[in-house]
């Protein structure tokens, strides 16, 4: 969860058994994390966006991840408005675009109660 939270650096998926390489621009992902499912909640997403929004690439990348990677199940993201306009950021950030249309993640709390 530390990756998806923004707090370990993608250097350590290779550790838990995820690459993603960049080919001519196109993202690939291989991973080995089959039987295993991380389902993080609103915050734990939001927190791993705040912290790349400001770094496309590596927005595109961690957005890559979340939504290639079979083990990352983002289905409690679907539950709310919140959850939904943070999907469409990430689908957004994924492909390389700009995310400023799709959402304002700093109105959206980070931590539990707003703060």
């Amino acid at each position: 969860m530390d990756i998806i939270r923004g707090r370990a650096p993608f250097s350590e998926l290779i550790d838990i058994g995820i690459e993603i390489d960049n080919i001519e621009g196109e993202l690939h992902l291989r991973s080995k994390l089959a039987g295993r499912t991380l389902q993080p909640d609103l915050r734990d997403v939001l927190r791993g966006f705040n912290l790349y929004r400001d770094h496309p690439e590596r927005l595109r990348i961690w957005a890559f991840l979340l939504l290639a990677e079979t083990a990352i199940d983002l289905s409690d993201l679907e539950n709310t408005d919140s959850g939904r306009k943070l999907l469409d950021a990430i689908w957004e950030a994924s492909e390389g675009e700009s995310i400023g249309s799709v959402i304002e993640a700093d109105k959206y709390p980070t931590t539990a109660g707003g703060e």
